[in-house]
């Protein structure tokens, strides 16, 4: 593991870690994605409820709640996000196994993502770029990830 994605871990436990966002996650399941260790998206399930957390981590390691919101009728992608089973076990980059045979195209900001079960163990750790292929995830749930990060955040 290099020292950028040690970093990648460090900022996600700074937003983890701040009470706006631990007292939502305690013994629930999430998905947490970021881009640039600055605009991130906390996905919470609650029972039937999902949630979204919407942060930003400032130079300072500010936390910032930007946005929260319930969604109702949560895609079928978001919903299969929380089945640890269609996750690998080890820490994925670029340099990892799993693209040794090189990928299709890798390109833009670094993205950072986990599932954590309720217990915090965490599943299908990655630190990849936003356009990458293949893709460990789900392509629909990142995709989703991805824009919704970027549509629901702005500086």
């Amino acid at each position: 593991m290099t020292d950028l994605d040690k970093m990648a871990r460090k900022k996600a436990e700074i937003i983890l870690n701040d009470t706006k966002v631990s007292k939502q996650i305690e013994g629930k399941p999430y998905m947490l994605f970021s881009i640039k260790n600055h605009w991130y998206m906390i996905v919470i399930q609650n029972g039937e409820l999902i949630k979204e957390l919407y942060v930003t981590l400032k130079p300072s390691d500010e936390v910032v709640l930007a946005m929260s919101k319930d969604l109702k009728k949560p895609t079928k992608e978001l919903i299969g996000g929380f089945d640890k089973n269609k996750y690998h076990k080890d820490f994925i980059t670029l340099n990892s196994d799993f693209y040794k045979d090189g990928y299709e195209i890798s390109n833009g900001n670094p993205t950072y993502f986990f599932f954590a079960d309720k217990e915090g163990n965490k599943y299908g750790e990655s630190k990849l770029t936003a356009l990458i292929k293949p893709n460990p995830i789900d392509s629909e749930l990142y995709t989703y990830l991805l824009t919704s990060t970027l549509k629901n955040i702005s500086d």
